[in-house]
């Protein structure tokens, strides 16, 4: 995390990310944003946006049930890791799908080969994503959850941008969540699964960034796609959301 233009120490940035968290106690770790993700992913969120309630009588009641089979996207390190692990915990069966190829064999091994896979994706090339998708249909007969966590920056003054580094940001960011929306959607909706997407935005989505203008850019074209795609996708029973990190430690 850098915080150099802010004078702040991690501590300070800490304290301020807290006081300012809507979620009760929540800082700037990575577990913080998997356990916003993970609510998502589970029936309780339906209850925020009013969708799916069990009714009976005069009493409105959730059901509850683990997250079932999920794809998390970025998921060798950080909070795609962070997430991958509190999935398994809750009893998700998951699939990783990162290019860090020793680095995501080695999380899925340590969660455990019965209820982890690893797969290569390059979330910028559609047909990979497509291919994790039918890959995870095929090894756990379904999937319930997406987790379109993958992400990068690059940092530089917009009078000094390499535009080729602002493609390939955008085409991480942003076009590899509108391939695992769509693609994940499909699936969900073939199998009249009412499923969750949840895409990895940030706080820049919705203010600038000094010197994050290509990320600051993918991320406000990553909330346009969640508010469209929760549009067309709702009337499916097929939830899409976002977690807006404000920025979180890798340790």
């Amino acid at each position: 995390m850098a915080l150099g233009f802010t004078g702040m120490t991690v501590a300070q940035a800490e304290a301020v990310c807290e006081a300012m968290s809507a979620l009760k106690g929540a800082t700037m770790k990575a577990g913080d944003v998997a356990a916003a993700a993970l609510f998502l992913a589970s029936d309780e969120a339906a209850f925020v946006s009013g969708h799916n309630l069990v009714v009976d009588g005069a009493t409105t009641a959730l059901g509850p049930k683990p997250p079932g089979v999920a794809i998390i996207t970025g998921a060798a390190s950080g909070i795609g890791e962070a997430a991958a692990r509190l999935f398994a915990e809750h009893g998700a069966r998951v699939v990783i799908a990162d290019i860090q190829d020793e680095l995501g064999a080695a999380v899925a091994a340590s969660i455990g080969a019965d209820r982890c896979k690893y797969y290569r994706c390059d979330v910028r090339d559609e047909q990979q994503v497509s291919d994790l998708v039918d890959f995870t249909v095929a090894t756990f007969g379904r999937l319930d959850v997406m987790y379109s966590n993958a992400g990068i920056i690059c940092r530089g003054s917009l009078l000094q941008m390499n535009l080729e580094d602002f493609d390939n940001v955008v085409a991480v960011n942003t076009r590899g969540c509108v391939a695992a929306v769509k693609h994940a959607g499909r699936a969900m909706a073939a199998a009249g699964t009412r499923g969750s997407i949840i895409c990895t935005a940030s706080v820049a989505a919705t203010v600038g960034g000094m010197g994050l203008h290509a990320y600051t850019v993918s991320k406000h074209a990553v909330l346009g796609l969640v508010r469209s795609a929760a549009g067309e996708l709702g009337h499916l029973g097929i939830r899409v959301n976002c977690v807006s990190p404000a920025g979180w430690r890798r340790r």
